[in-house]
């Protein structure tokens, strides 16, 4: 019975179930896995292969034959040499090392040489070696604790690193191997993140000791996995206040002229914090600012472009899972920006032609990952989707790069980049970036207020529009982007709210209807950051009204947009839930074509799936869609 019923769940469901020793005991099963090596097409069945090894172990040297699934032979031959100890298994012209099996024989030596280099080259966290060498010293792992061991090796990113060079140079990859689905692999990526709010609380907590134990590993391999953590420039500066040496860090800039984005971004940074290394690093900085910022020999891929799609990606395949429910916005964002970096060293390692291979990327978890930034506006809603876009990115990080220069203008000078930083000329990194949209916040700030104030002269134009006695699009020009880079004072979003009611929530654009759409997502993302509920709930009449009356004027694609942008103004979770699904009923009792529905109706399915607890609030709302949508 138990069988029959296995087959009626997802493999992955029945794998876990049956590497649970409980169950595997109440039920007195028997698993006879097979082991595939790779993509080599090479599977055996695990206890033939571990009955050779075992039988091999008594005769060192020794060859003894094994057969695979297909019928070929293989000589599996244990070798317990003190300086290299390991297991061969050769096949004609084929070998394969399978040392780390040596952990199952009874030569305590051989174990200990086995683990502890694994451990070593790996980077295991301390608590899994400790747990694991007890057992080690101690007596053979059984079969089931290889695996288990495996699972705690394979879970690292130096050993994920591999298995996606791997694939990626056998032109055979998965969205499972570019993006692991496991908390103890991106707590190790980036540190594990309990009650830390924000971004300074985790670097001051987390990524500081996360940086430090990396560089104590390894200096050079250790600083290129603390480049990944760089989506902030706190995170820079961490990096810039260790130890880290003139010559290492003349390494790391050199390797950088073929990194990714974000490692390049957060290494000018990191040198910009050392002015005292200039003999060691001053031609390699120069050489990958030019780089960095599109200048020398052109290269065959958009750094950004790559960065952004592996990033929307990784972003909208971890919003599949519900084990990262609990974790704050800003730390999944850091997770998957320092793997969509981890993925993109990897594709260019590997080289060849990129652009299908990045449209694929962009496009494969997309609508994921727009609905996924739709509800962690609830917490944090100054940072938007279009934001992970390569022209925001390229803005973003140029921008941290510009700040670090301005802040360390004397470093700057020293190291002879200022010129090329904050210079005049027309090929500075000044000029080549939007000033304005450098100050948005990045994608770790979406829970940090704005500290910078709107001049005064500019409030009172704000207001004095805002008051006008026939509001237009026009009289909310001015305040459409003022939230997401100034700090609002509280009467400016009620204004608003007056000004829409006047309107009769009618606002003329002007003959042009994406004026209107602007305006509106504009006016949501004031609502969401103010957290005013007066502001969203005006919002949702214009909705509701132009979706009515004015169809046309109002796709449904952007109503949707706007109401989720405005549901943020709540951030407590259910009153959350209770404004998406007066949002959803509006929708799906509204005018709403058949196509239309056809397309709402698996968006409203899959964000129910990431927010479990909107079932209850928008199946009215689902079921008048999916009722349009059958017509």
């Amino acid at each position: 019975m138990f069988s029959v019923c296995a087959r009626l769940v997802p493999p992955m469901v029945r794998d876990a179930l049956l590497s649970d020793d409980t169950i595997t005991k109440k039920f007195h099963l028997d698993t006879d896995a097979v082991l595939n090596f790779g993509d080599t097409g090479v599977g055996i069945q695990q206890a033939k292969l571990l009955r050779a090894i075992s039988a091999a172990e008594r005769k060192p040297g020794k060859k003894v034959r094994l057969e695979d699934r297909s019928g070929a032979n293989w000589d599996v031959v244990v070798s317990f040499d003190r300086k290299r100890p390991g297991i061969s298994m050769t096949s004609g012209k084929r070998v394969m090392q399978i040392g780390h099996l040596l952990l199952l024989t009874n030569d305590k030596p051989s174990r200990k040489k086995v683990f502890d280099g694994e451990t070593e080259r790996l980077n295991v966290p301390s608590k899994v070696i400790a747990k694991w060498r007890k057992i080690v010293t101690a007596r053979p792992l059984t079969n089931d604790e290889v695996s288990d061991l495996m699972r705690n090796f394979t879970s690292t990113p130096s050993a994920v690193i591999e298995a996606i060079s791997d694939h990626l140079a056998r032109t055979n990859v998965s969205l499972n191997v570019l993006v692991p689905r496991s908390l103890e692999y991106y707590e190790q990526l980036v540190g594990r993140v309990d009650a830390q709010a924000n971004v300074q609380e985790y670097v001051e907590q987390v990524a500081e000791e996360h940086i430090r134990k990396l560089l104590e590993w390894r200096a050079i391999d250790g600083a290129k996995q603390s480049l990944l953590l760089g989506s902030h420039s706190l995170v820079s500066r961490a990096i810039a206040a260790t130890n880290i040496s003139g010559a290492d860090l003349n390494a790391l800039l050199r390797w950088g002229l073929g990194a990714d984005a974000l490692s390049r971004a957060t290494l000018i940074e990191v040198a910009l914090g050392k002015p005292e290394e200039k003999a060691e690093i001053e031609a390699a900085l120069n050489d990958l600012l030019v780089k960095f910022g599109g200048g020398g020999e052109k290269e065959n891929f958009n750094q950004f472009s790559i960065l952004s799609a592996a990033f929307i990606m990784v972003y909208g395949e971890l919003g599949q899972t519900r084990v990262f429910a609990s974790k704050p916005p800003y730390w999944l964002r850091l997770a998957a920006f320092a793997q969509a970096a981890l993925i993109t060293r990897c594709i260019l390692a590997v080289g060849g032609r990129l652009t299908k291979f990045v449209d694929w990327m962009q496009s494969v978890r997309l609508a994921d990952f727009l609905l996924l930034t739709y509800v962690d506006l609830r917490k944090e809603p100054r940072w938007v989707a279009d934001w992970a876009l390569p022209d925001q990115l390229r803005n973003e990080l140029a921008g941290r790069v510009l700040t670090a220069a301005a802040r360390n203008e004397a470093a700057a000078k020293l190291l002879g980049v200022h010129e090329a930083l904050l210079g005049d000329a027309k090929m500075s990194l000044k000029a080549r970036v939007d000033i304005i949209r450098t100050q948005l916040p990045g994608p770790l700030e979406g829970n940090v207020s704005s500290v910078m104030e709107i001049p005064p002269e500019t409030l009172e134009q704000i207001r004095k529009a805002l008051k006008s006695p026939s509001p237009d699009v026009n009289s909310f020009a001015m305040i459409l982007n003022a939230s997401h880079l100034f700090k609002v004072p509280p009467d400016i979003p009620d204004l608003a709210a007056d000004a829409i009611r006047r309107a009769q929530y009618q606002l003329d654009n002007a003959g042009e209807p994406r004026n209107f759409a602007i305006c509106l997502i504009g006016l949501a993302s004031l609502a969401a950051i103010s957290r005013n509920h007066g502001l969203a709930n005006e919002l949702f009449i214009v909705i509701r009204h132009y979706r009515r009356v004015f169809k046309d004027e109002l796709p449904f694609d952007t109503a949707f947009r706007a109401g989720m942008i405005a549901c943020a103004s709540r951030e407590d979770l259910m009153e959350w839930c209770k404004c998406v699904g007066a949002l959803v009923s509006d929708l799906g009792f509204g005018e709403l074509s058949r196509e239309d529905a056809s397309c709402l109706r698996p968006i409203i399915t899959k964000l129910c799936e990431l927010v479990p607890e909107l079932w209850s609030t928008c199946g009215q709302g689902l079921a008048a869609i999916e009722a349009v949508a059958l017509s």
